[in-house]
C-alpha cells in the first residue's frame, strides 16, 4: 500500500509516512527481541522512507 502511495505524487508524503510507521514498527520488533543482525534492513528502510518523507514535505513559500 505504501508503494503505491509512493509512486502517485500528491500521495507521496503519505505513503512515505506509512512506510516509516511499518518500518519503524519491524526495527523495534526485531530489535526488542534481541535479532541485532536482522534489525539492520528496517532500520536502512526506514532511513530511506525519512529521507523520502523530508524531501517530498510540502515547503512554505
Amino acid at each position: 500500500m505504501a508503494a503505491l502511495l509512493i509512486l502517485y505524487s500528491p500521495s507521496r508524503v503519505y505513503g512515505a509516512a506509512l512506510g516509516a510507521c511499518v518500518m519503524a514498527a519491524a526495527a523495534l520488533t526485531t530489535l526488542g527481541h534481541g535479532e541485532y543482525a536482522h534489525g539492520v534492513a528496517p532500520l536502512v528502510v526506514l532511513a530511506v522512507a525519512l529521507i523520502l518523507l523530508a524531501l517530498s514535505w510540502p515547503q512554505k513559500t
